[in-house]
C-alpha cells in the first residue's frame, strides 16, 4: 500500500522522508529540482518533525497538502504557526502549474 510522504522543512530547504514512491512524490521533486527549491530525501527524525516549520503531504487525491496541526498543536513557530508556509505556497503553486501546463495540455490541444 502506498504511504503519504512527509516532509520536514528546514531553514535550509526541503528535507523529504524516504517512503516508497508516488507519482505526485516524484513529480514533487522533479518541480523542485526544476525550479531551484534546496531540497534532499533524508531520514526524518520525530524531533525533527515536531519542530518542523512546516509539514507537509504528497499523495495522488489529496496532490500537495500542507499540514497544519500535530497531535493537536500548530505546526510551525511564532506568528506563522498552525498556517501553510512560503514552501509549501511555493511548492503546491508549482504543482498547480504543472497540472495546468502538462497533465491537462492535451486535453486543450
Amino acid at each position: 500500500s502506498r504511504r503519504r510522504h512527509t516532509r520536514y522543512i528546514s531553514v535550509t530547504g526541503v528535507q523529504t522522508c524516504a517512503l516508497p514512491i508516488c507519482i505526485t512524490y516524484d513529480v514533487v521533486l522533479e518541480l523542485m529540482e526544476a525550479s531551484g527549491v534546496s531540497h534532499k530525501v533524508c531520514a526524518v527524525s520525530e524531533q525533527q518533525l515536531r519542530g518542523a516549520n512546516e509539514i507537509w503531504l504528497t499523495s495522488s487525491s489529496k496532490e500537495v497538502l500542507a499540514v497544519t496541526t500535530l497531535d493537536g498543536k500548530p505546526v510551525g513557530h511564532g506568528d506563522a504557526a498552525g498556517m501553510p508556509g512560503p514552501f509549501f505556497r511555493r511548492v503546491h503553486a508549482l504543482y498547480q502549474e504543472y497540472k495546468i501546463n502538462v497533465m491537462r495540455a492535451s486535453a486543450h490541444a
